[in-house]
């Protein structure tokens, strides 16, 4: 069962110049208890469509969609500040950056008390007594935290930024959302800390049945986190599938540059090679491509991509392109 489902969502940057364009007629959807990923290089939107699922675009932000449904809610015809209140208490997003995302003028411990919702209170009255310092605590325990105290006294520029990133996360799950959206929230860390967040991710959809949207650039670290995959390049889906089969049969020439790009650690890699990168640039969104975005960095081009590819589906999934790999799996 679907747990959320956008129907030709829109997005417009609104500028001095007119209206430019991120992307057009998306479809996105989670299923309860899935870990979906949103695949793609940096500056191909990615963040913008987040933000759009949680409601907390800012005005310079056109938003438009022919249907959004929450939960079996359909909550299309809500007005922005409507939608931002039924989704705060449900959806919960952790951003890139984690230190700009802490008030740098107030302590971890009075930002995370701010940001515990009253919904967390146990129900059970000899429990409530001091709950938010429990809650708290062992929150920043789940993601890493030994020396609590000391956190929850520092003010943000005190930290680092992993450790800020950190405490991002453990306010995202205070709030015991529905939905975790993940933007790309390891990227500051070290090797270790990255591990810790990513088996933290993995164990609350276990076992309490989250349901995740992981965006990254590097689908080779969390690629066995995931469930589904879109492939997001220059403000479209340009391929889904399940993850196995994103992994070994591959359709859509920049899913094959993205799996080219993970390093193989192997034994056969100990010679030096060089990594396989696409030429030419990413395209403006001021001055888009004609027809398939992928345009003049794609090894498989040729006239027909001057016109936007079809959406051909397959089992499981779909991809955009004229020239698909691996026509007959």
């Amino acid at each position: 069962m679907a747990l959320i489902e956008i129907k030709n969502l829109s997005i417009s940057l609104k500028t001095e110049n007119g209206k430019i364009p991120i992307c057009k007629n998306l479809d996105f959807s989670v299923n309860e208890g899935e870990i979906v990923g949103l695949i793609g290089t940096s500056g191909s939107g990615k963040s913008l469509v987040c933000k759009a699922i949680a409601g907390i675009h800012t005005r310079n932000l056109e938003i438009s969609f022919d249907r959004y449904r929450f939960d079996n809610i359909d909550i299309t015809g809500k007005t922005l500040h409507q939608r931002r209140q039924f989704l705060s208490e449900r959806v919960a997003i952790m951003l890139q950056n984690g230190t700009r995302s802490l008030d740098p003028l107030i302590t971890v411990r009075e930002q995370m008390l701010e940001n515990l919702p009253n919904a967390a209170r146990p129900k059970k009255i000899w429990k409530r007594l001091f709950w938010k310092k429990r809650e708290i605590d062992i929150l920043l325990h789940k993601v890493g935290f030994k020396d609590t105290e000391a956190i929850l006294n520092a003010y943000p520029h005190e930290l680092s930024e992993a450790q800020c990133q950190k405490v991002n996360i453990a306010m995202a799950l205070g709030r015991k959302p529905r939905l975790l959206i993940a933007d790309d929230p390891i990227s500051s860390m070290n090797a270790l800390s990255q591990l810790q967040i990513l088996r933290l991710i993995d164990g609350l959809n276990q076992n309490n049945h989250l349901s995740v949207v992981y965006v990254s650039n590097d689908l080779g670290s969390i690629a066995r986190l995931l469930d589904r995959i879109n492939m997001f390049y220059f403000g479209q889906i340009v391929e889904q599938g399940p993850t196995a089969q994103i992994l070994k049969t591959p359709h859509h020439p920049f899913t094959k540059i993205m799996l080219d790009a993970i390093p193989d650690t192997g034994s056969a890699s100990r010679q030096k090679s060089f990594f396989k990168v696409p030429g030419g640039d990413h395209p403006d969104f001021q001055h888009p491509p004609v027809g398939c975005p992928l345009g003049n960095r794609c090894p498989c081009a040729d006239r027909e991509c001057n016109v936007r590819p079809p959406i051909t589906r397959i089992k499981n999934g779909f991809f955009c392109c004229h020239y698909p790999l691996n026509k007959n799996k």
